[in-house]
């Protein structure tokens, strides 16, 4: 079994729309599983 893990941290929501002018983002997002996550803070 084979695992990779991109984090893609900084990068923009709006630029995972963009897999036409971005091809192996796209093609990574459409071979594999992707999605946004969400960060959570600690209550203090």
């Amino acid at each position: 079994m084979r695992l990779l893990v991109i984090g893609l941290y900084s990068m923009p929501a709006d630029l995972l729309s963009m897999k036409d002018e971005l091809p192996n983002i796209g093609r990574m997002m459409s071979n594999g599983i992707a999605g946004v996550l969400e960060s959570c803070l600690a209550i203090a």
